[in-house]
């Protein structure tokens, strides 16, 4: 950067006469400081380069100028001026060099992605889908959307093209493919190319990036159920983002800080925190976000009428808690028709909402990888219907149970050792999942609503329903 500063402050002052050359030399160092998030330079450049080519009228290099300057007035929050700026850079180059228009469709497009125009982003993408910001703007809208496997194939095909010197194009693409890992529940692997991803920031040594790394690094702490982690990584990424100019990032490093905290037990906190992001997402102007973190806040509100819960907004229906007493005991959709006297149809429907795990999730070595699967598959309005072990976290309260030492010689056995079979196992076997490490275990691959089912009794098991 320092060289290119130099060479940049030299054909500035006349050591460069061909107009080309100095422009070429002020675009080669708007895009390093794009590239590093270094924005306040990017800015600084931007308005020298105007002022260079203004005199001359040269639309072509106005329109660069515009383009990154539109960039770095998205990235700092001040959206209606990016606007402005990309839709004048957009007709610098239709008039001067049509294709360069791709620098300026790629950002607006990032602009909407941000503002939650989410079907206007992807047309503008598609437009440039070539482009390497396209490509990453179209994966992280697969990641919005919870494809996962749509999102990996996107960063991994960006990555495939990108030298392994071109570090701050890397950092970018390894970036969504840790947060993408880690939503999907491959810990181990988003812990890896965490690893990478912490090594280039470091070499690069860009705050900006530096803060999306350690954003990262919480997103991944938070899914391993590392809330002390996550907590620490989410409040310095915010302080990093605050500090540099990005207040949409600030406001996402608040909101996931406020989900950290409430499921810590630290609601206030967690308040404060979703309150703040509000604010900032309500200055910027972004709609989806700002209804994301008003439903969070509505959920902490919530959680205070029922401790250690979030209220769910809908609870299962009489005739949804007939047909799961009859899945519970292993009945088919035929054999459960008969009994209710129903069509075949109309128990596929109710059947179809509901996915069900049945005194398994405590046999497995990876119930949290499972959990984050579920999560992608289920609908919208779905309903994640658990079946385990009636148990305590308290061994001494288990013993009042007369037939617990056949249950822990039984577990111990069998359910145990199968859930330390493989080296990352978790080993949670030991006589069911009590209620208390099985809410843990689902809230933290991003389940909001968690409950006992009332309504279905039974002596050994215990009943739980989940919803997105």
């Amino acid at each position: 950067m320092n060289r290119l500063d130099e060479a940049t402050t030299a054909a500035l002052t006349g050591v460069l006469q061909e107009l080309y050359s100095v422009t070429w030399a002020l675009c080669y160092l708007i895009y390093a400081c794009e590239r590093l998030r270094d924005y306040d330079r990017a800015a600084q450049w931007c308005q020298k380069m105007k002022e260079f080519v203004e005199p001359y009228q040269f639309r072509f290099a106005l329109g660069i100028c515009r383009a990154h300057y539109g960039g770095v007035l998205v990235w700092r929050g001040t959206w209606d001026q990016a606007e402005a700026e990309l839709s004048t850079a957009t007709q610098d180059f239709e008039v001067s060099r049509p294709p360069m228009a791709a620098e300026a469709v790629v950002r607006l497009a990032e602009l909407r992605r941000r503002q939650g125009r989410v079907r206007e982003a992807a047309e503008l993408f598609g437009q440039v889908e070539w482009h390497p910001l396209a490509v990453l703007g179209l994966a992280e809208l697969a990641l919005d959307e919870g494809d996962t496997t749509t999102t990996a194939e996107r960063a991994q095909g960006l990555l495939r093209n990108v030298p392994a010197d071109n570090k701050t194009q890397r950092v970018a693409a390894l970036d969504i493919l840790v947060r993408s890992a880690a939503a999907s529940g491959e810990h181990l692997r988003a812990s890896e190319m965490l690893d990478v991803l912490k090594a280039l920031s470091t070499a690069i040594d860009s705050p900006s990036l530096r803060a999306s790394t350690t954003y990262s690094e919480g997103v991944v702490a938070t899914t391993s159920g590392d809330y002390p982690t996550a907590r620490q990584c989410f409040e310095e990424a915010a302080v990093v983002f605050g500090r540099v100019g990005a207040p949409y990032e600030m406001a996402r490093a608040r909101i996931e800080l406020a989900r950290v905290l409430s499921r810590l037990g630290r609601l206030d906190a967690a308040e404060r925190e979703a309150t703040s992001a509000l604010e900032s997402f309500q200055r910027i102007g972004t709609a989806a976000e700002s209804e994301r973190a008003s439903a969070f806040i509505r959920e902490l509100t919530a959680a205070r009428a029922r401790p250690g819960d979030f209220a769910p907004q809908s609870k299962l229906t009489a005739r949804e808690l007939e047909v799961l007493r009859l899945v519970a005991q292993g009945l088919g959709d035929r054999e459960i028709a008969s009994a209710l006297t129903l069509s075949e149809h109309t128990v596929h429907r109710h059947v179809a909402n509901i996915l069900s795990c049945l005194d398994c999730l405590h046999d497995m070595a990876r119930p949290d990888l499972l959990a984050a699967t579920i999560r992608r598959a289920i609908k919208p309005d779905g309903v994640w219907f658990i079946v385990d072990i009636e148990s305590s976290a308290d061994f001494e309260e288990n013993l009042a149970n007369p037939l617990s030492p056949l249950m822990y010689g039984y577990s111990i056995l069998t359910c145990l050792a199968s859930s330390a079979s493989t080296p990352d196992g978790l080993a949670l076997g030991t006589v069911g999942l009590p209620e208390p490490r099985m809410r843990e275990l689902v809230t933290a691959v991003g389940f909001s609503r968690f409950q006992s089912v009332a309504g279905l009794e039974h002596p050994f098991n215990a009943y739980y329903e989940a919803r997105r």
